[in-house]
């Protein structure tokens, strides 16, 4: 097979305040953060050999299934939007930085845990008997060295209330070199960017807000808990109204991640906001892998077929998503229930007007009372080994 990406010769990932992996797909560990003040091309050189080394000899990297997974399904993943930039390069350059500065977030949505959202703690407690993140916040004060990027995306927590990013975008402006950089930032759409964030996306080679939404209305708020649909809505304005002031390369994206939650109401969500923004932000998707009981992968077979009803009369850009409802899974819907009462007890909340479909199909099962600790077990395993 190919596995060959050119990330590991020309990107970092920073996830504060531990980790460092080649990019924001890559599962599992790789390099230990705790002594590493600055980011720069030293850490490729030296932390990178080995998965460079297997690449090009053409073995499977199994850190790298999350692309596998997509490719397998037609989706374009990050391997393949790597090659189509970078090439099949094999000169070692610091190019691209993907960091996360730290979990602080406003949101505690269902696919999410403590390691991006601080106020995740207490239901991971509840559900996995010990949160991800020992202490409540993860950050740590590192230095990135500017010289050769082309390009960062900022993802956390919700970047806009990072102040470590606030400083980045500082000391970026004060250095002059914003014109040599496209910046992306993942934002939640919960609140707006301070004055110097504003000024880099104005003053940047190339800008992009990827605002991750993954419902309309009561489903958007019933996922993403503490989210407000309407202020989520005017902010998506404010930024569009922004680009505009650009006239250039930039652009505002809607961005769902597919889950158990939402699969069913993908067209509707796109079209929404396709009308709301008339044409003036793009729609992308991508599927979840973790946890794996929130995979529409692993649904019991009768509800796959409910949905892939469903689902085949979307329009084309969802051709993904009825290859990995066809993809063969594991049941775990007994686990999702697990999790689901769970999180509904804890915040007080109801599906029954976020998702209609899938409150009656709940309602309708009959419920088998499993033992979920050993598999919740797994899923904390699966997100640090």
């Amino acid at each position: 097979m190919d596995s060959y990406c050119p990330i590991p010769w020309v990107g970092i990932n920073v996830l504060l305040p531990d980790l460092i992996t080649p990019c924001c797909q890559w599962e599992g560990k790789c390099i230990d953060a705790d002594d590493v003040e600055v980011v720069d091309q030293s850490i490729i050189e030296k932390g990178f050999e080995q998965i460079r080394q297997d690449m090009l000899s053409g073995k499977r990297i199994k850190n790298c299934e999350q692309c596998y997974a997509a490719e397998k399904i037609g989706a374009y993943s990050e391997r393949l939007a790597a090659i189509e930039r970078y090439g099949r390069t094999t000169k070692i350059e610091l190019k691209r930085l993907d960091i996360n500065f730290d979990n602080v977030c406003n949101l505690k949505c269902r696919g999410c845990s403590t390691t991006s959202s601080h106020i995740w703690t207490e239901d991971e407690k509840l559900i996995y008997g010990k949160p991800f993140v020992n202490k409540k916040f993860a950050k740590k004060e590192i230095d990135i060295n500017l010289d050769n990027l082309e390009r960062i995306s900022v993802s956390g927590g919700e970047p806009f209330l990072s102040k470590q990013f606030d400083r980045m975008a500082q000391d970026i402006l004060s250095k002059g070199v914003e014109k040599n950089i496209e910046i992306t930032v993942d934002t939640n759409a919960t609140i707006l960017p301070p004055q110097s964030i504003r000024e880099l996306f104005l003053r940047s080679k190339k800008a992009t807000f990827s605002v991750s939404m993954d419902g309309i209305h009561e489903l958007q708020e019933y996922y993403r808990n503490g989210s407000k649909f309407d202020q989520c809505i005017s902010n998506i304005h404010n930024f569009v109204e922004m680009i505009s002031q650009r006239n250039d390369e930039a652009m505002v994206n809607i961005h769902t991640t597919v889950n158990v939650y939402n699969v069913n109401r993908l067209q509707e969500i796109k079209d929404y906001f396709a009308k709301e923004f008339s044409g003036k932000t793009t729609f992308t998707h991508r599927v979840l892998y973790w946890p794996e009981h929130m995979s529409i992968k692993n649904l019991p077979k009768d509800y796959k077929e409910t949905l892939l009803n469903i689902v085949k009369g979307f329009d084309n850009q969802f051709t993904d998503i009825v290859r990995e409802l066809e993809t063969e899974g594991n049941d775990y819907f007994d686990h999702f229930l697990n999790f689901h009462n769970i999180l509904d007890k804890s915040r007080n909340e109801s599906m029954e007007r976020a998702n209609p479909l899938l409150y009656e199909y709940i309602n309708n099962r009959k419920y088998k009372q499993i033992d979920s600790t050993e598999f919740f077990e797994r899923q904390h395993e699966l997100l640090r080994e």
